[in-house]
């Protein structure tokens, strides 16, 4: 599975990356900056090459989160929104993924 995680880099995306390979997973990130018609391009392909979208992030409405929940939509991507995306939550989603579940939900 291709997994693209969209914004609020932190310290363990090292450890995210690391999680999703032992699993067989890809992933690619996007900083969440849409400085520029590039970045914006940048965000619609990784969107376009992922089987799944993470969006990560404290304010779910800003600008990159908006634009890549409109373009999962467009590009029939299941998409989901997460306030912080750690090592175990991204196992247990992978865990859950394999039994036919939807995997972990944030809690609202």
């Amino acid at each position: 599975m291709r997994i693209a995680i969209v914004g609020a880099a932190n310290d363990n995306e090292t450890e995210l990356l690391d999680v999703a390979d032992a699993a067989g997973h890809h992933v690619a990130t996007h900083d969440g900056v849409l400085a520029g018609p590039s970045t914006a391009a940048g965000l619609r392909a990784l969107v376009l090459w992922s089987d799944l979208v993470l969006i990560r992030g404290d304010a779910p409405n800003d600008d990159a989160a908006v634009t890549a929940r409109g373009l999962a939509r467009r590009l029939h991507r299941p998409a989901r929104i997460v306030k912080r995306l750690e090592n175990a939550q991204l196992a247990a989603y992978f865990g859950a993924r394999l039994n036919g579940d939807d995997g972990p939900r944030e809690a609202s």
